[in-house]
């Protein structure tokens, strides 16, 4: 049954083959959180027909409803560029679900594209692999650093109590190049790094409990790239979720190598959390 709450404002790309997945993500999402769904173009205009956006449309939005007779569908404008029509659409949405293809970055919804679009949504972005699977895990990961984290690391909260999933929050270091004798930094460095590391995910974790007492939540502190600490432990997720600043990325962290190395090499869905705006 639903609940007294308002129903959370989605939005999804759909495309002719690129959401295919992130389609199916939605709905398999749908069928135990109903929702508002707005259904966007996401098609290359130069060779594609009106008529067949019409019909696809249509289509998702019958899947949808036969899916989840609960959520409400919208069908989106289809007579602006995608990237428009879909940031246009996000104004006032919760979460915008967009398709990834693995080795194609195609002028569209896809590789790269994405990610820039992630980067500029103001909503939080999930951004399905084509490879994808409803397989439940039960875990849902959250990338941890010094900026970005307390939006990424409040919605992956609310998604672990939503699906009763596990929350871990991973935090990864590496050491800088030592200035002066290697045998000096090795002693006196790398063990306070590692240690600080320690302490500030420490807290993160301790703040997320306080918030989120019902919640299994663990904390992960790896040396090594960022990228590496969560592709490690992506393959036994089911989201795994990072944080942006508004005025760009976080270097090192997200759009750059982070995310596009997890798209490229895991089945895992990834969501980007913009950091709220001020004031």
């Amino acid at each position: 049954m639903r609940n007294d709450r308002p129903l959370q404002k989605l939005v999804v790309g759909v495309s002719d083959t690129a959401s295919e997945t992130a389609v199916e993500w939605v709905v398999d999402r749908l069928r135990t959180r109903p929702a508002e769904v707005t259904l966007v173009s996401a098609f290359d205009w130069d060779v594609t027909d009106w008529n067949e956006v019409d019909r696809a449309l249509e289509r998702v939005g019958r899947t949808i409803r036969a899916a989840s007779p609960e959520s409400i569908v919208h069908l989106g404008s289809v007579d602006a560029p995608a990237a428009d029509a879909i940031a246009e659409a996000t104004r006032e949405a919760e979460l915008l679900v967009i398709g990834s293809r693995r080795r194609e970055h195609l002028a569209s919804l896809t590789g790269a594209t994405a990610l820039r679009l992630a980067g500029q949504s103001r909503c939080a972005t999930v951004i399905v692999p084509e490879a994808w699977s409803p397989a439940p895990k039960g875990l849902i990961l959250v990338g941890v650093d010094d900026d970005s984290s307390d939006g990424a690391v409040e919605l992956a909260a609310r998604e672990a109590e939503a699906t009763g999933a596990r929350l871990e929050l991973v935090r990864a270091w590496t050491a800088p190049l030592p200035a002066f004798d290697p045998l000096v930094w090795i002693a006196d460095t790398e063990h306070a790094l590692r240690v600080d590391n320690q302490e500030q995910l420490d807290a993160v974790v301790e703040r997320a409990k306080a918030a989120h007492p019902t919640r299994h939540i663990a904390g992960l502190v790896r040396e090594g790239l960022p990228s590496a600490a969560l592709a490690a432990r992506a393959g036994d997720a089911d989201l795994v979720v990072l944080g942006t600043h508004r005025h760009g990325v976080v270097i090192g962290f997200l759009l750059g190598s982070t995310a596009q190395e997890l798209l490229r090499n895991s089945t895992t869905p990834v969501c980007v959390v913009p950091e709220p705006a001020a004031g």
